[in-house]
């Protein structure tokens, strides 16, 4: 079967409104799983990341269709790549974390984001070193976030992504005319949006392979169906061995204690994420992918 991508999560009430949406060019599919309701469709092939216009073009399309799901409602985007093997892979996600995507979208759903570019023309007098801390100063008194991109040149004084509330937007404007009063006409200053909440919290599934829980265990020296208490103590009885404080070897140890931590942390996301299946009723035959929120200035952050 041909991979899927989700590309947002809603409340289920949205449903109705889901089914009925239409872009073109797009074939949009949608489930319910508990309080969520998913957006999905087939997998595209991915441009490569040389070929920098059609990757441009891919990722203004993504961008427009999120765009118009707003008037739907509290929405929790997909990063641009979040792809499943299949629909059990899809379920097994949701049902398995469903309490933290549904914490998600109630902290980021019905919040907005814009990004702020302002440029210096050149037509008046130097702009003051400090200019960029004041703007993100009072950005930041306006705004719920705001997070610094890369400038694209040097006439880019300041380029940020901002999140706001969803009345936020008298607040937003406010602050940019303050901005603007710096020197209101040498700056120009761009404000696109709104967006959903992309790039401070876009939902990304990661696939788990088997080999890499069962490196796990044997880390630990648990069994591959070990209860959750099980794993802690595994964990507390190895850093009785591993820790700097107890080997000579501190640089050893540190990297011991590293792999430890993370192996425990692997396998406590993974049984929690199987746990909610069983309770569910459903069995999902390989790890259930992981759940990461994606942020534009990281990696992303585990759940």
């Amino acid at each position: 079967m041909k991979s899927i991508s989700l590309y947002a999560l809603f409340p289920t009430d949205r449903l109705k409104k889901l089914r009925n949406l239409r872009l073109p060019g797009q074939r949009l599919t949608t489930c319910a799983v508990g309080p969520l309701a998913a957006l999905f469709g087939p997998t595209r092939p991915l441009p490569l990341a040389s070929d920098r216009k059609t990757l441009g073009r891919a990722l203004v399309e993504f961008q427009f269709m999120l765009e118009t799901l707003l008037p739907l409602g509290p929405v929790l985007p997909a990063a641009f790549v979040c792809q499943f093997a299949d629909t059990d892979a899809l379920d097994a996600f949701l049902i398995a974390h469903a309490e933290k995507l549904q914490q998600a979208l109630a902290e980021f759903g019905s919040r907005r984001q814009h990004q702020i570019a302002i440029r210096y023309d050149g037509s008046g007098a130097a702009p003051g070193a400090d200019w960029p801390h004041a703007f993100e100063t009072i950005l930041r008194e306006a705004c719920v976030d705001v997070l610094m991109l890369p400038r694209e040149d040097e006439t880019v004084l300041f380029n940020a992504a901002v999140l706001i509330e969803g009345d936020g937007t008298e607040r937003l404007d406010a602050a940019l005319e303050k901005i603007d009063a710096f020197d209101t006409a040498a700056l120009r200053i761009k404000c696109a949006g709104p967006l959903p909440a992309c790039a401070f919290a876009s939902v990304r599934a990661e696939p788990l392979a088997v080999e890499r829980v069962n490196d796990a265990c044997e880390r630990l020296a648990v069994a591959r169906e070990a209860s959750l208490p099980d794993i802690k103590a595994a964990f507390r009885a190895l850093m009785k061995v591993v820790h700097p404080d107890v080997r000579t070897s501190s640089d050893v140890a540190r990297g011991a204690e590293t792999a430890a931590r993370e192996a425990r942390d692997l396998l406590l996301r993974v049984r929690e994420a199987e746990l909610a299946l069983d309770k569910a009723g459903r069995r999902f035959p390989a790890p259930p992918p992981a759940l990461r929120f994606l942020r534009a200035d990281s990696s992303g952050q585990a759940a």
